[in-house]
């Protein structure tokens, strides 16, 4: 018992390092992905036929497939495929693949608000039609 307690000190910095990392991680990626979901939401609902189809499978692709799919595709497939883009930086690959990934749920989750049907089984206000202020409120 006394090992296994001394092993699990052992490891505290490496623990506690590792938490400064993955809240710096998540903080940066889920900032980015706000932005970038609300230039993704307003194309989804734009009235250009082209632009909202190419938002909606955008969407749809990075809703529909695993994250970690997503994180090794990211770091390991596609430097195989364009050595152009082959990342180093292990930090940038996993806070790509999570921006990305978060970027597509919160735009869709602002678009589903932004429908009128929403609006009316909730009885919400007229004046959160507008994606950047359901954004902001969710």
């Amino acid at each position: 018992m006394m090992e296994a307690i001394n092993k699990i000190i052992g490891w505290m910095p490496a623990l506690i390092q590792s938490t400064g990392v993955t809240l710096a991680l998540s903080v940066t990626s889920v900032l980015a992905a706000l932005v970038f979901a609300v230039f993704l939401a307003l194309g989804k609902i734009s009235r250009n036929a082209v632009l909202s189809k190419v938002c909606g499978a955008y969407i749809f692709f990075f809703r529909g497939t695993p994250l970690l799919m997503q994180l090794f595709f990211i770091y390991y497939t596609l430097p195989q495929m364009i050595p152009a883009l082959n990342i180093q930086s292990r930090f940038f690959a996993a806070w790509l693949a999570f921006t990305l990934n978060v970027a597509a749920y919160l735009a869709r989750s602002s678009v589903l608000l932004s429908s009128p049907s929403t609006r009316v089984r909730w009885k919400l206000p007229a004046h959160w039609a507008s994606p950047v202020v359901r954004l902001c409120v969710w």
